[in-house]
Order: C-alpha cells, then structure tokens, then sequence
C-alpha cells in the first residue's frame, strides 16, 4: 500500500516548509487487515514525549491510514526505546487485541534483539535480575526482589567477535523497560553507544530488534518476520566508518515531530555533531532551506548538501567554523549563495513558537537567530508580562521580541552594533510591535551598566547573552572569570526579586563553573539569590559526547542582601 505524497504546507509567512512522510513504505513489513508490522528506524520514539505535539510511531500509523482513505484504529502491544530500531508488532483491529495480548501476557511471542558490546566473556548466558521503574535515564538493576520491581529474564548467546567487538543475540522472554540495556549493563557489558548505562561512545544506541514470532490474532497461523542489520549497526560491526548518508537520515527521522508544526515552527536543528553521530557536523533548517555548520574538513560538504537537498530543501548553504591552530576562528570563505539549490531571500522569514523572526543566510557565519535558544525565548516571553525588561548583548532582538509580546511595559535593547539594531528594529515589525516605549540602544554593555548602576535604574528582567570574545573602543571581554564582573553588574540592576537570563556558548566553561562565577558575582554584588535554575536545551540539541555547548542560567533575586563580607579576588 503506498500512501499519498505529503502535501507541500506554507507557514503564515507564505515560506514553503519541510515534512517527513508520515510511515514511509519501506518500514512496512508486514500489514492485513488484522496486524501491521513495522521495522522502526533509530530516532522514532514508541511513546511522544510531547502529548500537545505527537511524534510516535503510533501516531504516525493513524495519520498514515488516514492518509490512505482506510480505517485508523491501531492497538499498542509493545513498545521499543526511541534509540533502538527493529520490529514492532501492532493490531489494526479491535477483535486481534485479545488474541495478541494474550500472547504477550504468556510470553509466546518470540522477542529477539541483536546487541553489539565491547566484551562478553561466556559464550551464552542467561540473565535474571529484578528491574525497577524509569527514574530519569535509568532503571534500578537488582539480582533481589524490591519493592516495585520486575522480573526481567534475557537468554544471550555471543554470536561474534571481531576485534574489540562483540555481537550478541538476545533472546527476551520478559518485556521491562531497558531489560537489556541494563541486564547488559549490570553484568560488565553495557551496549556500545548506550551514554547511560555507562557505554562506549557509538553513532548510536547499538541495539536492533531483528526477529519477531508470533501467532497470526486473526488466522491462527504462524508467523516470523526478520528485520536486516540498519547500516550504522552493520558498519560498526565491520569497524568501518558509518556512511553520512545513513547518519545523517538517521538524525532527520528523529526531528519529525518538529516539522509537523509548520504553523509555530520551521526552524530548528536537523544534525548534531557527535550526538547523532556526525561529528562536527551541524545543520539547521530554516523553513524551505537549510545551512550547514561544519568544524571537521574531512567531511565531504557536496556529499551532505545533496543528502539535505534530496530530502526536500530548496537551497542549501554552508558555514565552515574551521579553527587556526593557535584557537582562532579562520577568516571566513563561504559562498553567499547556496552550495546546491536555489538561493534564499536575504531576508528569510521563519517561525518559532508561532512568532515570525527575520533570517539572513547569505551573510556571514551567524544567520540572526540562534535556534539552541528557542526555550529560553520562550522562558522570557512567559516571564515578561509587566516587566521593564533589559536585553544585554541584543543582537537582532529576538529575546526583545518575545519580551514585548509577553506584555513586557517596557524593553530596552543593547548592542554594539549598529546593523544589528537596525535587524532588531525589522524583527519588531516582523512580528507585528509597535516600538512605542521600547527602546533600541547603541553601546557598550559595560559601560551601560556601569551607567545604570550610577543612576540606580532599575529592571524586572535583565537578559545577557554575551558572545565568548568581543571587543569595542572601551571594553574587551573574554568568557569564563569575566562573567563574575559581567553578572555582579547585572544584578545590581536588577530590581527586588526579580529575574536574570544569563546564557553563555563558551564550550570551555563547565556548567558548575557558570554556577561558580555567578555565585561569586552575587557575593560581590550583595544580592541573594532566591533560586537559580539550568534551563534545559531543546530536543533538537541531544546532549552530545563533548559537553553542553550553551548553558543557560534563570535566577530570581530577593530583597535581601548577602551577609557574608564580598572576597577580594
């Protein structure tokens, strides 16, 4: 059965967007009126974490039935973790959910994974242990019963050796949540690309479901169905580089839920380095074109722009981020146009969280809107109603823009730079503001504080998000230890309880270093914080293998002060 071709949607902006299919046909393995069986790539989630913006692959069988003109009734009877792919049985009937769950329930149905590991010493082995329920990335492991617990029991046979890797058939005849991640894990043997259960690192989680047996609900026959070795799988077996294709399609099957909001959101990041397995490649969608950002010269960047080409973007562009060996970035060569496609306006609208924000592709390495800080925007909009709002280092204003739009009374915006002003200024009437008592400044973040400082001005919501080096006629600023000076300033013009964003991209910084110097920053400004919180990357910024690039910082102040005396550093 071949469903209809997507439909091609406009935003409000009348910018043509990507979608994704909802079930290609190839995932279909099997499918009659009683049962469909699907092969889920890595990257598809069994179970939305979003129920407002449903991704799973449930989901998409109705949406894809409908699509099909038939019925779209589908019966969950398992589930497998998004990061593991394989086989997946589900009923297209009411009258097969009782005849499949029974099968389940006596443990009938043949379940069997291949797993891929760094050592496993016994040639086969059955595992038995107690698991408890999900608490954060990782179920409890016990060989006793506890309270809560499971019984989880695999059969595992090693079924190849290669090098410093190991091949493992896995047999399930329990169903727990990360039975065999953490079954695995407890006995010295955790799953290649498995962050946590301890892991090695891998393009991906290296778990497949190959085989399923099980009795036809409907027909009473029975019925095996094979699943063959995803490529990434089967290139890390073989110690072979993993094809950028297959990463790459990997890491786009992943962001389908994003693309299917083309009324509130149609930029976002596609590729993320070493977290889908591309290191030191990063793409980002910007409606109906993408851009590639790229610190590794090894990658073939023609190869990439027709990977992205071919699935649905009309221009691609490129940003090389290559660095001198001294640290320094290199001058930038990139093109202005497209490296394939057709070119992009200059001025590129795009959406976010339903608001309209101006893009520019063609000009330098930063397009005028950083996509990692799309839940800090939203943070700022649900924070700034009746605020007098101060946004340090404003750039193009997209934190000025969601401020005004959550009934912020007032917002002044800060920048070095005259044309980035005047982009702020676009964005404003992008989005539909009136600049009324909104105000757009030109200076020095420094020496502005220093100002307000004298002047005792105060704000409800300060925002900095200062680059990692910058440097005007009075001020040069470097990231790390500066951020104590930089956010001491801050909060002495923050007024009695109220609210910073402090947001740094300084991938040398830890995040407990952050903490540290704007815990010190407080000690010196005699202000206490009431709470400070880590604000959480979007879902299309995996944590990756290196560290978190961004860290973002939300803190409330209290009216009080600090009452240990400000050390002298």
């Amino acid at each position: 059965m071949t469903a209809p071709d997507p439909t091609t949607l406009r935003d409000n902006s009348d910018t043509r967007i990507q979608r994704w299919p909802f079930v290609p046909p190839e995932w279909i393995v099997h499918e009659d009126d009683a049962v469909v069986v699907v092969d889920k790539p890595v990257g598809v989630p069994c179970q939305s974490a979003d129920e407002a913006n449903p991704d799973d692959l449930a989901y998409r069988l109705r949406a894809h039935y409908r699509a099909c003109g038939e019925a779209d009734y589908i019966g969950v009877h398992q589930r497998l973790d998004k990061h593991t792919s394989g086989l997946l049985v589900y009923t297209r009937s009411r009258r097969a959910n009782g005849p499949l769950a029974r099968q389940f329930e006596a443990r009938e149905v043949g379940k069997h994974y291949l797993a891929v590991v760094s050592r496993f010493e016994e040639p086969e082995r059955t595992l038995r242990h107690f698991l408890g329920p999900l608490r954060g990335e990782r179920v409890r492991v016990a060989s006793a019963p506890f309270r809560g617990a499971k019984e989880a029991v695999s059969h595992v046979r090693v079924e190849q050796r290669t090098g410093s890797r190991t091949v493992l058939s896995v047999h399930i005849q329990t169903g727990r949540t990360h039975q065999i991640r953490a079954q695995l894990a407890s006995v010295g043997s955790p799953v290649d690309g498995d962050a946590a259960y301890g892991g090695r690192p891998a393009p991906r989680l290296m778990l497949h479901a190959r085989r399923l047996e099980l009795t036809h609900p409907a027909r009473n026959t029975k019925l095996t169905f094979r699943a063959k070795t995803p490529g990434l799988v089967r290139s890390w077996i073989d110690g072979r580089d993993p094809s950028l294709r297959e990463a790459i399609a990997a890491a786009l099957e992943s962001r389908f839920g994003l693309a299917q909001e083309p009324t509130t959101l149609t930029a976002f990041r596609l590729v993320h380095g070493a977290a889908d397995g591309v290191p030191g490649l990063f793409i980002d969608a910007y409606g109906d074109y993408a851009a590639i950002h790229t610190r590794n010269e090894t990658i073939d960047i023609r190869e990439v722009a027709n990977v992205i080409r071919a699935a649905g973007y009309a221009g691609v562009y490129v940003k090389k981020h290559l660095r001198r060996t001294n640290g320094a970035v290199a001058p930038q060569t990139d093109p202005e146009g497209p490296i394939v496609g057709v070119p992009a306006p200059s001025r590129h609208i795009i959406r976010e969280n339903g608001v309209s924000f101006l893009v520019d592709l063609t000009k330098g390495r930063s397009t005028g809107l950083f996509l990692d800080q799309r839940n800090t925007r939203r943070f700022v909009r649900e924070h700034a109603a009746g605020c007098r709002v101060l946004n340090l280092f404003g750039y193009t204003g997209a934190f000025s823009v969601v401020a005004a739009l959550g009934q912020a009374t007032e917002v002044t915006t800060v920048d070095s730079s005259t044309s980035a002003l005047r982009w702020a200024r676009e964005n404003f009437a992008v989005a539909g503001i009136s600049e009324g008592t909104h105000r757009f400044i030109r200076e020095d973040a420094f020496v502005i504080l220093k100002r307000y400082v004298r002047n005792h001005e105060r704000f409800d919501l300060v925002i900095a998000d200062p680059p990692t080096y910058s440097k005007t006629k009075t001020t040069r600023w470097n990231s790390r230890s500066g951020w104590v000076k930089l956010a001491e300033l801050c909060m002495r013009v923050t007024g009695e309880e109220g609210r910073l964003v402090l947001s740094s991209n300084d991938e040398r910084m830890r995040p407990r270093q952050f903490r540290r110097y704007v815990h010190e920053a407080s000690r010196a400004a005699r202000r206490s914080i009431a709470v400070m919180k880590d604000l959480p990357l979007p879902r299309d910024f995996p944590h990756a293998p290196e560290g978190q690039h961004l860290k973002v910082l939300t803190l409330g102040l209290d009216g009080g002060r600090v009452t240990e005396p400000v050390r002298s550093r």
